[in-house]
């Protein structure tokens, strides 16, 4: 299976952040009924000229040849319609550029109010990024992830409904329902005190030493392990650019 769309390293991402932030609440007023004029649930016939790229099970992933591939200033690497069960629920849009990041941000600040949650990370090899969260629990969640030097990002979407569902169909658990809090100003230490779990898991772990060769699938097999088990123990990794050196967490089995 392809890896070209990590749908559910994002997945996990957000999970993470929506239980270690209980509190989450964009505001109501801004929340987002479509993306680009495609209304959540829609059938693929909703936007015509959409080119399958990718097949998962009962997930389909889209791209649509005349996009514009420019968003005030910003050039659009790839725009991704997700469907499930041919029912729109996903979306991304990955993004690069000379201050990208900061006008991808004060695009969807202008749009959706400011974020209710800005967590800092590394990657697998130690390159700091931000994750930016919008989220209506129960219908929507929306994340900016962005390179700190602010030159590349993904923004993507979620509808909450079919992502649960899709979610439960391929076998990760679903984000849990925060409480809604009242609408308010995000502030610098509420941002910061955003905790680390995404992709938390119980269970014991081993670690292992990326190959040259090396491949998520492969390593994952020649442990009995299926590539998603791998994937949500690694919510940090991007599978296209594994490295030799790079150092990963392995379940281990009970």
């Amino acid at each position: 299976m392809s890896m070209r769309f990590p749908v559910r390293i994002l997945f996990c991402l957000l999970v993470g952040i929506a239980i270690s932030c209980p509190a989450l609440a964009a505001d109501q007023a801004k929340k987002p009924s479509d993306f680009r004029g495609i209304t959540w649930g829609s059938a693929p016939s909703a936007l015509p000229g959409l080119k399958a790229v990718e097949r998962d099970g009962d997930i389909v992933h889209y791209e649509l040849p005349s996009e514009k591939k420019d968003l005030g200033g910003i050039t659009l690497r790839r725009v991704t319609y997700s469907f499930f069960k041919d029912r729109f629920y996903h979306a991304e849009i990955d993004y690069k550029g000379k201050d990208a990041a900061k006008i991808m941000e004060q695009s969807l600040e202008a749009k959706y109010g400011l974020p209710d949650a800005v967590r800092e990370k590394k990657d697998a090899d130690g390159r700091p990024y931000s994750v930016a969260v919008w989220n209506w629990p129960g219908f929507a969640f929306i994340g900016n992830r962005y390179d700190k030097d602010g030159g590349h990002g993904r923004v993507f979407y979620f509808y909450a409904p079919l992502t649960d569902a899709s979610a439960k169909a391929q076998g990760i658990s679903p984000a849990k329902e925060p409480a809604a809090a009242a609408p308010a100003k995000a502030s610098k230490a509420s941002k910061a005190q955003a905790t680390d779990d995404a992709g938390a898991a119980t269970g014991e772990y081993e670690t292992y030493t990326i190959k040259d060769g090396d491949i998520i699938s492969k390593v994952a097999n020649a442990r009995g392990l299926s590539t998603r088990q791998l994937l949500r123990a690694n919510p940090d990794i991007d599978p296209k650019k594994l490295r030799p050196g790079m150092t990963i967490r392995i379940p281990v089995k009970k």
